[in-house]
């Protein structure tokens, strides 16, 4: 299992890496990319500066049922503390209807599919600009991804300290 969490940190590094991009884009980029490789679906990255105070940028992705949206959650809730950004906020877990991550400069969305099409928070939101999303971040290995799905992973990682 170690090999796939190595894999995960060596490519998130990569993407955070990158000098041409700001730091919260190149998280909500790393952020991305793990939920591609989760079997995200519909992903996008709004960009949010000069619209919200609530964050420079929202990513947000679907998951077809409740096992996956956690798994996605719990991988991102990983992937943020293993770079050190500090998640002020876990909601929705339990149900995973609607997962939001609050990680300061980069806010999470994981929903399953039945409620992004309730929501329908990319309308609430229509003014922010779409961000591409490079291809290279979708799905490069499919049997990484199924493995990825099969991890375990520890109650401790997601537990989120709070500013308050």
């Amino acid at each position: 299992m170690s090999s796939n969490k190595d894999f995960i940190r060596a490519n998130v590094e990569k993407i955070m890496a990158n000098s041409q991009n700001e730091e919260s884009l190149n998280l909500a980029y790393g952020v991305t990319w793990v939920m591609a490789n989760f079997k995200g679906t519909d992903l996008k990255i709004l960009d949010m500066r000069g619209i919200s105070s609530l964050a420079d940028f929202f990513i947000i992705g679907s998951a077809n049922n409740m096992i996956m949206a956690q798994a996605m959650s719990n991988m991102v809730m990983r992937v943020l503390r293993d770079t050190k950004v500090k998640v002020t906020s876990l909601e929705g877990y339990e149900s995973a209807e609607w997962i939001l991550i609050d990680a300061g400069d980069v806010m999470v969305h994981i929903l399953q599919e039945g409620a992004r099409a309730s929501y329908d928070i990319e309308s609430v939101w229509k003014n922010a600009l779409d961000v591409t999303i490079p291809s290279e971040y979708y799905v490069t290995n499919p049997e990484m991804s199924l493995e990825m799905e099969k991890m375990e992973f520890d109650q401790d990682e997601l537990k989120v300290e709070s500013y308050f």
